[in-house]
């Protein structure tokens, strides 16, 4: 018996070859473009969504509700394309699991389960159950999950396709509270962070799994890597457990580094690219903030330190950067928890907005979504180094530790227990 397990929901055959095919005929003509976010971060991994027509401001009460379905721990975010939503969570002690979301119902529409083991030598202060977001790419899923096992899926049902395991098929560094790096897509190859002394990266191809390129060895570390473009060149940029890297997207191969001493064990958050071929990334735990110029000098490439900064640290889940500004979670002037505002060009914080702990961003349509760890959802609009609030309310009584996904008008949330669909429309 195989020990990768489907279900689907209650529909009848002839209804799934309707949903199918509309799916099909969606994707084909290349429709709701504005609605797809299919990896952490988003499309372009900025938190930055297509988005059109959303509110200008929400009634008292907060956005209207359109569904939520109940899950199991996991603090991996949302991927949605063409009206599906993705997302993992702890079946049981023993197991993980995929599920598929109507983003019209949030209706499953299929589950797929496979063994997951927690065993002693496991950490799970920091939460329990996976912890990475889906990637979509064509007809496929892949995913990562707690204990570092990658599995491929089929995206209209679930249907298992293969499966690769982090720490035993690609050596990499033995993680105790959990794998936390995302996959991610360049040249139609899903890249992983391996880590450890065999390999940094992997790039595996999407129908078999097989290691089509490894990069040079660098130990693990939490953060997820962003594809950037340089003068026409793609690099793999990422905050390891040791400093900054970067690598050719396309082989793999070593390009720069520079120092960096976030705390790997701790630090999350994504580099964040930038006009002028600049490249932040975040500190955490008292470590500052720093940012790079990526450059040619000599025939080699370099990433000159622009600045440092521990109050510009920005050290909260994600950092967005709008214009000139960077925008993140921080510390206001009296100590207390805030979003703050950071100058792009010198590191000086230059605003800030109380009342938003640890706050998550994503960003669309000229609007910026605020969810904090403690419930707190809020809708502002960015002026230079100011904000302008136009809604906040306290929408979740339960920690929040995990970024929403802006899927066209719907803004998915996930607390401890369920995924929450809300309607942000105009």
């Amino acid at each position: 018996m195989s020990l990768h397990r489907r279900t689907r929901g209650n529909r009848t055959v002839a209804e799934r070859l309707m949903i199918a095919l509309a799916a099909a005929f969606f994707l084909a003509a290349g429709t709701a473009a504005s609605a797809q976010w299919p990896q952490w971060g988003g499309e372009n991994r900025d938190f930055k969504a297509a988005s059109k027509g959303l509110a200008a401001k929400w009634p008292a009460e907060g956005p209207r509700e359109l569904w939520r379905h109940q899950l199991g721990g996991g603090s991996g975010s949302i991927a949605v394309a063409d009206g599906v939503a993705y997302v993992m969570y702890l079946f049981d002690a023993w197991q993980e699991a995929l599920v598929a979301l109507d983003m019209k119902t949030g209706e499953e529409l299929w589950k797929s389960r496979y063994p997951a083991p927690l065993t002693s030598k496991y950490d799970l202060s920091h939460g329990e159950g996976p912890r990475t977001t889906p990637l979509v790419l064509k007809d496929g899923i892949y995913t990562v999950g707690f204990t570092g096992k990658i599995y491929a899926w089929e995206r209209a049902d679930g249907k298992y396709r293969w499966t690769r395991n982090v720490f035993m098929d690609f050596g990499g560094t033995f993680l105790p509270t959990g794998y936390a790096s995302s996959p991610i897509e360049h040249n139609e190859l899903i890249i992983i962070q391996a880590g450890g002394g065999r390999m940094g990266f992997a790039a595996l191809a999407p129908e078999d799994g097989r290691a089509v390129w490894k990069s040079a060895p660098f130990r693990n570390g939490f953060s997820s890597p962003i594809v950037v473009n340089f003068q026409g060149e793609p690099h793999l940029i990422l905050l390891g457990s040791r400093g900054v890297i970067g690598f050719s997207a396309v082989d793999g191969e070593f390009l720069w580094s520079a120092p960096h001493d976030a705390v790997p064990t701790v630090s999350q958050a994504n580099p964040v690219w930038g006009p002028g071929d600049q490249l932040f990334f975040p500190g955490s735990e008292g470590t500052p903030g720093r940012m790079f110029h990526l450059m040619r000098m000599e025939g080699k490439m370099v990433a000159a330190q622009m600045w440092e900064s521990v109050p510009a640290a920005l050290d909260g889940p994600n950092v967005i950067r709008l214009g000139d500004y960077l925008y993140g979670s921080g510390l206001g002037k009296d100590g207390k928890p805030a979003l703050i505002v950071v100058e792009a060009a010198t590191g000086k914080v230059v605003g800030q907005q109380e009342g938003f702990a640890r706050p998550h961003l994503v960003y669309g349509d000229g609007k910026l979504i605020i969810l904090d760890e403690t419930g707190v959802l809020a809708l502002a609009t960015a002026k230079g180094p100011g904000l302008v609030i136009h809604s906040k309310v306290k929408l979740l009584e339960t920690p929040c530790r995990v970024t929403p996904t802006l899927a066209g008008t719907t803004l998915l949330i996930r607390d401890r227990n369920a995924v929450i669909a809300l309607d942000l429309k105009e």
